[in-house]
């Protein structure tokens, strides 16, 4: 199956440099990822209160607050998928996770 742009679903040929392309053009990426931001910071907070304050979050009903939100936003985007397959979004949590190679900021001989 040929992969398709995250934005648009326009097929994507492969990248001269043989690595996975996301998306077809840099104006769909940037679109992309402004949304993702936008929509990730207005659940950030209600996420965390939900997390840490359970009894405040339930009073306030947190949950149905961040659902309605996933439906207004299901309802702006026409059907279109407009977020990240979940094995491609682990996939970026693991290489944040993954400790850098080198520590620039510790000289050798140096704790």
């Amino acid at each position: 199956m040929m992969p398709a742009c995250l934005e648009c679903s326009a097929p994507l040929t492969p990248s001269r440099r043989g690595q996975a392309k996301r998306f077809c053009c840099k104006d769909h990426a940037v679109k992309f990822q402004n949304r993702r931001m936008t929509r990730g910071a207005l659940l950030y907070d209600l996420f965390r209160e939900h997390r840490r304050n359970r009894s405040k979050a339930y009073a306030m009903k947190l949950m149905t607050e961040m659902c309605r939100l996933e439906l207004s936003w299901n309802d702006e985007d026409a059907g279109r998928k407009t977020w990240k397959p979940a094995e491609m979004a682990l996939a970026d949590i693991a290489a944040i996770d993954r400790p850098p190679t080198t520590n620039l900021y510790l000289r050798e001989g140096r704790d």
